[in-house]
């Protein structure tokens, strides 16, 4: 290794193989790998829709609090391994890279926004886990991030394996504003890591929506299937 190289490296590796990056910290293979969104998608929650559908059939029976939700990837078994080894298994390195795959992918939205608020996690949480994943994925989002807005005041069980109506009340009364001056008023972005159900997302929505918010839209990194992926082979 040259002495240059020591203190100033040349390349990096990819955070999911290690091999040589050319992209977010990601080589072309495992970038190519992911499973990006670039079907027909629902025009709430930003998840993958028939070629004769608007919304999913998810989206069809339920009012959203949240006024539209964009999603990147596919939550499949693939980009689950990866965020359970960002959020569990404590790898930011993983968080950063899909940060700057949502810094693109939110740069090409080109939307009216005031303020950019990562979803919060709770207390006990962070004290567990380290960090807010949340914050890391928002983190490459530019000036408009503010991570002391909006705080998670309830304790909740994981989400995970509860039907929709549970996790409803599970989220009841979960969140609080710190600082209502910025919210009224403003057009506001969430950012969180998964799209399940949107019952986070609508929890927040409403939180910031009784504190005068003029809109909320939210970006997360992906949407939970709502369809088999093999419909979407073709498409």
């Amino acid at each position: 290794m040259k002495v240059i190289d020591l203190f100033f490296p040349q390349s990096t590796r990819c955070v999911f193989c290690g091999r040589e990056d050319h992209k977010y910290n990601l080589c072309d293979e495992c970038l190519t790998s992911l499973p990006f969104i670039n079907t027909r998608t629902c025009i709430k929650c930003g998840g993958r829709v028939l070629p004769d559908e608007v919304a999913c059939k998810d989206c069809s029976i339920v009012k959203h609090i949240i006024d539209v939700n964009y999603s990147i990837l596919d939550y499949d078994e693939y980009v689950k391994s990866k965020i359970v080894n960002f959020k569990q298994n404590k790898q930011r390195k993983i968080g950063v890279a899909f940060a700057y795959i949502m810094k693109e992918f939110f740069d090409n939205l080109h939307l009216d926004i005031d303020v950019i608020i990562p979803v919060p996690i709770h207390t006990n949480r962070l004290k567990e886990r380290g960090f807010n994943q949340s914050e890391i994925l928002a983190s490459k989002l530019g000036d408009k991030v503010d991570n002391h807005i909006l705080e998670r005041i309830k304790d909740t069980p994981h989400q995970t394996g509860l039907s929709r109506k549970n996790r409803r009340e599970n989220l009841n009364r979960s969140f609080s504003v710190v600082d209502k001056s910025k919210v009224k008023g403003k057009n506001i972005l969430l950012v969180d890591d998964i799209y399940t159900t949107g019952s986070t997302l609508d929890e927040c929505a409403r939180t910031l929506y009784k504190c005068g918010a003029k809109s909320v839209q939210s970006l997360c990194l992906a949407r939970g299937l709502v369809y088999p992926r093999y419909l979407f082979k073709n498409n």
